[in-house]
């Protein structure tokens, strides 16, 4: 080797390892402190601090011979060969993971929370158009940091939902580039960072990146029926717009998602139900409807429409010859069953039983808790063609307790004047033809035999399914099958609360126990080879 070239190795070794350090220290200060990269990326800092150091070794190879000569730098080589060997194959297998023609996936969460739900399964199948989501993403000139914080997450959970149809694509654009300012502009986007879902001419931007606001955009744009819930109001009916506990504002949240229209009605505005109504609710009445008032909620049901019963424990029939002509009994009673949550007490059903029912058919082995709930029954006495069908019931160790002065009387099973379980708690009707008018379509109802299940209340609660319950049972009135399943549930946020006791304990054993074991043990070693 040229001797002027062995003289300037160590200057190109130098240099080499300042630009190396340097990125180093870039790439520590992006992670930590997020300060943006510099004006040389920080890959091609640490790449030209390994080559300039490569090229050291070529120009003056005697050191590096040297260096390899000796016993414990053969051993140290060894070592980082197989490391690299190691880390070689756990990128050959993250990359084939990226691949489709390689989608196997296991979620290893407790609560599945990377697992696309069966609804969103369902709804990708029965893609009959393209839909493609934009989802902008990009350098906020304010800060200079990757916008938005949770890019990478956007980008899996699209990434996951295009494995599932081959009709569903998507596609990054920079709102502060060009192309991506004109797609700003055509689909009138409201905030910087969105998702926005498009398919045949139809586009729905969503701020929010969960798969239950990925999933509802997808039936907003795919769907081109408006469809109507309408709440019934004027007997002290649960409220879509109260956020109380009491309140049924989650339920309205959770129909919008799915791309119904929410609204209330009352017969003491009109006195026929809205021809708009795809779905009609009556949500815990307190008081029975009005002689007119049944007589149009009758003529609504016979004409094909679609109701949803809600009738509380110790409250009046809303509507008994309606009920009476469709062969539903509402027991006086209230179902008390040993099976319950942990931490209530016996009217707070666990129910886990599910007869074979559309609405229900897809909940086997999942909780849904139906509190302070009455029983119902199939009339004895009705003579109709209709089909009455259970959606759900108690379990055999319930029972309706018809001794309803629980503080006068602790409740217990009285023979011949209570029920043994399991009870019915919930009823889907549908008429048969024989019902119908010459050109009408079949009349559903649901009743439930109580309101409160599906309150914001209860809904709180992620581990169970009474939001399932309420909103299947709406897409079986609305016959809209492929709504029918298992919603995406919430992300599970977990908090670990520590005092400054076991704080300090932490970052000592982080910080100094370990790494001083490791140092004593490398010192032990050391000591016996020397």
């Amino acid at each position: 080797m040229n001797e002027n070239l062995r003289r300037i190795a160590p200057g190109v070794l130098f240099a080499g390892v300042i630009v190396f350090v340097l990125g180093l220290v870039v790439l520590v200060s992006t992670m930590i402190w997020g300060t943006g990269r510099g004006p040389v990326p920080t890959e091609w800092m640490l790449l030209g601090g390994v080559v300039l150091m490569l090229v050291a070794a070529v120009l003056n190879p005697d050191p590096v011979r040297r260096l390899f000569g000796v016993r414990s730098v053969r051993a140290g080589s060894n070592a980082l060969v197989v490391s690299l060997a190691f880390i070689g194959i756990l990128g050959l297998v993250n990359y084939l993971g990226t691949q489709k023609q390689f989608n196997w996936r296991q979620d290893f969460t407790s609560n599945k929370q990377f697992t696309l739900s069966p609804q969103t399964l369902q709804v990708l199948e029965s893609l009959k158009k393209p839909v493609k989501a934009y989802v902008f993403t990009g350098l906020d000139p304010t800060t200079g940091q990757e916008q938005p914080y949770n890019k990478k997450e956007i980008l899996d959970r699209l990434n996951e939902y295009a494995l599932r149809s081959p009709n569903f694509s998507y596609e990054q654009a920079d709102p502060y580039g060009a192309q991506g300012a004109v797609l700003a502009d055509q689909f009138e986007m409201r905030l910087p960072y969105s998702v926005i879902m498009t398919a045949g001419g139809k586009h729905q931007e969503t701020s929010g990146t969960g798969e239950s606001d990925f999933t509802g955009a997808i039936l907003k744009v795919t769907t081109d029926v408006t469809r109507t819930v309408y709440f019934l109001a004027g007997h002290k009916e649960r409220d879509p717009n109260d956020a109380s506990v009491a309140g049924y504002s989650s339920l309205r949240a959770a129909l919008e998602r799915e791309n119904y229209t929410v609204s209330n009605f009352s017969f003491l505005v009109t006195d026929t139900v809205p021809f708009s109504a795809t779905v009609l609710v009556m949500a815990g009445p307190a008081t029975a409807l009005g002689d007119a008032e049944a007589a149009a909620l009758d003529a609504y049901v016979r004409s094909g429409g679609r109701l949803m019963l809600l009738i509380d424990p110790q409250k009046p029939n809303p509507a008994p010859a309606l009920l009476a002509a469709w062969g539903v009994e509402l027991r006086n009673d209230e179902v008390l069953d040993q099976q319950f949550v942990q931490g209530a007490n016996p009217l707070y059903p666990l129910v886990v039983r599910y007869p074979n029912h559309a609405i229900t058919k897809k909940f086997t082995g999942l909780p849904s808790v139906i509190p302070m709930v009455r029983s119902l029954k199939r009339s004895e006495t009705y003579t109709g063609t209709a089909t009455i069908e259970s959606v759900i019931q108690s379990s055999p160790q319930s029972w309706g307790e018809t001794n309803l002065d629980f503080q006068a009387s602790p409740p217990q099973f009285d023979n011949g004047k209570d029920t043994m379980g399991p009870l019915d708690l919930g009823l889907a009707i549908e008429s048969s033809g024989a019902d119908l008018a010459p050109g009408a379509k079949k009349s559903r109802i649901v009743v439930f035999g109580t309101s409160e299940f599906a309150s914001n209340r209860m809904l709180q609660a992620n581990q169970f399914v009474n939001g399932d319950l309420f909103l299947n049972a709406v897409s079986w009135l609305a016959e809209e099958e492929a709504l029918i399943s298992i919603r995406p549930s919430l992300s599970d946020t977990r908090q670990i609360t520590i005092n400054d006791q076991q704080w300090w304990l932490v970052l000592v054993s982080l910080v100094c126990l370990m790494p001083g074991l490791v140092a004593l043990a490398g010192f032990s070693i050391w000591w016996r080879r020397r």
